[in-house]
This record gives C-alpha cells, structure tokens and sequence, in this order.
C-alpha cells in the first residue's frame, strides 16, 4: 500500500477523498489568501529611496517613497524600513516623524513614526499591510528640528504584488 498518507490506490487525492468522507477534515483550503502567501504569479514589490533631510517644517511631509498600485494588481507590504543617515538624531526624539500613507491617509500603527523600524539593507517585517489596484502608496518624513548639513533620509517598503483575479470571492478577511 505505499505511506500511511495515500489513499489504497496510492495517491495523496485519494487519501484526501477518504478523509472527507470520513468527516476528518472538514474545511477544505483550497487556496490560501493572496496578501499572506505569495501565489506563483505574485511579482516583487520593492520601492527604496533616500532623499536629503527637508528643511524644517512642522506638519508638511516629504515623499521619500512614492508609487501607485499597478491597475489589476492588488499586493501587500510585509517589510519596512525608515532610517535617519546623519548626525544630530535620537530615535524617539520626535525630531523627525515618519509616516506611511495610502491614498493620503495614514495607515493605522505608522501615523506618527519616531523611531527607526529598519534600514534599507535590513528592513522590519510588519503585519501585512493589504494594498489595492490604483491606490497611492507614500512614505513620508517630516522635520521638526533638524538642522539640514547634507543628512540623508532612507526608506524602503517591500512586499509582494498578485493579480486581483486572485483574490477569493466576497473575501470579508
């Protein structure tokens, strides 16, 4: 009969059909969500930059990454990286304030950045961040108290981007 995981023809299908007849395993996953697995048509999302640090200006935030979602595509961000190159910074100082917005509006739990969550080089991973077909991605920066003297602001948001037909239907999760 082959591994106690086929069925007695021998194949894994089979065993499969024989469990659900037994009633052992009754929710079928048939495929896994898109935003937290990437699929074999999913392609990398990957925008870094670095800019000079803005002058000071309380409250007016500087695009440092800055891209739109590709129509028929929707993704997710699963990495992300802010990072001050320069001196005259302190992490939690509020001296600088990142954020990450879509489409204007600031994502729960990045609204006030004030510390470096990751480098370009070593970004943090993050809960996904579902991103949809046409949407405005921005990591943005603002400088409360800097003096520039030629510092850089680094950013980096990865994650992964997948066709919306992906997408299972009526997903409420």
């Amino acid at each position: 009969m082959g591994s106690p995981r086929q069925g007695l023809d021998g194949s894994v299908g089979a065993y499969q059909s024989n469990l659900n007849k037994q009633d052992l395993c009754p929710v079928a996953i048939r495929k896994l969500p898109p935003w937290l697995f990437a699929t074999a048509s999913s392609r990398n999302l990957i925008q870094v930059a670095a800019i000079s640090i803005p002058a000071v200006s309380v409250g007016a935030f500087t695009p440092i990454v800055d891209f739109k979602i590709d129509p028929g595509k929707n993704g997710v961000i699963k990495w992300f990286a802010n990072q001050y190159v320069g001196g005259g910074f302190t992490d939690g100082s509020g001296s600088l304030i990142w954020r990450l917005a879509i489409d204007g509006v600031a994502v729960p739990g990045f609204e006030n950045i004030i510390v470096s969550l990751g480098t370009n080089q070593i970004p943090s991973e993050i809960a996904p961040v579902r991103l949809f077909a046409g949407r405005r991605v921005q990591l943005l920066v603002t400088n409360v108290s800097i003096v520039p003297a030629g510092q850089i602001i680094e950013g980096g948001i990865r994650g992964w981007l997948y066709p919306k037909d992906e997408e299972p239907p009526a997903a409420l999760y």
